[in-house]
């Protein structure tokens, strides 16, 4: 027993239903949005002046590359290391390790860290 075939015609759609082309989702990460604010506890100044590393709080969707890219379009500086972690508070945090011809302190008193 076989269904037979019967006419399929087009869509025609008296007016468009999806809203992404009247509104498009603003789905990019830019430098901007990437890195959210730096953290100044003990902890992260420890880091700061004894391993010439920074710590942002950074966006939860951002990865180690792009968190990278965005830190060295911001500060025009080359980071060696990029490692992340998820907070309990469900917030990401990054530990950016400069290379040797870049100063943590330095960076921090010229972001208004210190």
């Amino acid at each position: 027993f076989y269904r037979p075939h019967t006419l399929r015609l087009r869509r025609a759609p008296k007016y468009e239903r999806n809203t992404r082309s009247i509104n498009p989702v603003k789905g990019q990460l830019d430098k901007y949005s990437i890195l959210i604010h730096p953290l100044s506890t003990e902890k992260a100044m420890g880091k700061m002046e004894n391993e010439n590393t920074l710590v942002y709080i950074v966006s939860q969707r951002a990865t180690k590359p792009q968190i990278r890219e965005a830190f060295r379009e911001v500060h025009k500086v080359e980071p060696r290391k990029v490692n992340t972690l998820v907070r309990s508070d469900g917030k990401k945090k990054a530990y950016i390790r400069l290379g040797p011809d870049a100063e943590a302190l330095n960076l921090a008193n010229k972001i208004g860290l210190i």
